[in-house]
């Protein structure tokens, strides 16, 4: 025999053992494979459902944050009208109480403004006085007499 005859003769005798070894670690490789593929596709789809959870519920929560944000601009906006509206309130209370100093300043200074100080005294006498009739006789009659004093004083 030849040598080429030697190796082909090996060549078919061990070539379809090794190569059905090889063929059975491929077969039983890619069976692995394919059962980690299906593993792994199903914990994808399971994970893609919770990712798409978590963007519901990030836009639930990205909603809600807008309206807080909304809600924290209507209070400030409320507090600050409330302020004014205080603001206002005082203002008005200060008006009227202005007014009401104004009011009593002129009611007392018009009670106080009378700087003149008038004085009248009257003086009235009755006195018994002996008087003599036409036929002569005496008799007593009264006599009023009135006297009235006025007096104006400046106060300062």
């Amino acid at each position: 025999m030849t040598l080429e005859e030697k190796f082909s003769s090996l060549i078919k005798e061990e070539l379809p053992g090794k190569v059905g070894s090889e063929l059975k670690e491929v077969l039983i490789k890619a069976e692995k494979d394919a059962k980690d593929l299906k593993d792994l596709q199903l914990q994808y789809v399971k994970l893609e459902k919770k990712v798409q959870d978590y963007d519901r519920d990030l836009s639930k929560l990205q909603f809600e944050l807008k309206e807080h944000d909304s809600l924290d601009a209507k209070l400030a906006n409320l507090e600050i009208k409330e302020k004014a509206l205080e603001v206002t309130i005082l203002k008005i209370q200060l008006e009227e109480a202005n007014k009401r100093a104004d009011m009593v300043q002129n009611f007392t200074s018009g009670l106080v403004r009378n700087v003149e100080i008038r004085k009248q005294i009257y003086d009235s006498n009755s006195k018994q006085v002996p008087i003599t009739d036409q036929y002569g006789n005496i008799r007593m009659e009264y006599v009023n007499t009135t006297k009235a004093y006025g007096e104006t004083k400046k106060v300062e």
